[in-house]
């Protein structure tokens, strides 16, 4: 069974963007800007790529407007709205958790929910479907934006896997505890 993997950055006081919705300061602190990363490791372990409408549009006409990153890996958007996508994009309509529950199901490699906050937090209704939370967390105090994680959320026990350090960031990477 493939594994739901939420890989994502967050500001040292928990927020994923700014509060226009900017990620500019997803950058470290200088000291080894030459250090790459689990970035390129992690993406070779990826099959599919779920992610919101909101980081889709980002990612596509703001951060990678010249090329699509991800043209090699299937990728799903949840939208409510009808958009233009590329070949290797699906867009869907439908309730996040049956959908990624079925993907999971089916054989590949690993599914990388993306983000953002609203995927995520429709994803935690149910508590069991993210198999590893690998966070970054960026050198950065934001004060006020848009939170990785926010209230209402059901608990969820997470057991340390192992965590990794450069260029100031530190990534934490937690599987949720057998229950």
């Amino acid at each position: 069974m493939r594994k739901i993997v939420l890989y994502i950055a967050m500001s040292l006081d928990g927020y994923l963007a700014d509060p226009k919705g900017g990620v500019s300061w997803l950058v470290g602190d200088g000291s080894n800007p030459h250090h790459e990363g689990t970035y390129e490791s992690f993406l070779a372990t990826v099959g599919s790529i779920v992610m919101g409408s909101t980081t889709y549009h980002q990612l596509r006409y703001e951060l990678s407007p010249d090329h699509w990153p991800y043209d090699q890996i299937q990728t799903y958007v949840l939208s409510h709205q009808p958009s233009e996508a590329l070949d290797t994009v699906t867009l869907i309509n439908t309730p996040i958790v049956p959908f990624l529950t079925e993907l999971k199901s089916m054989e590949g490699k690993d599914i990388w929910l993306v983000g953002g906050a609203n995927v995520l937090h429709q994803a935690l209704e149910n508590p069991t479907l993210i198999d590893r939370y690998h966070i970054a967390i960026i050198p950065r105090i934001l004060g006020d934006g848009i939170r990785l994680f926010s209230n209402g959320i059901a608990s969820i026990p997470l057991r340390w896997i192992r965590s990794e350090e450069y260029n100031g960031i530190v990534e934490l990477i937690y599987e949720p505890l057998e229950q």
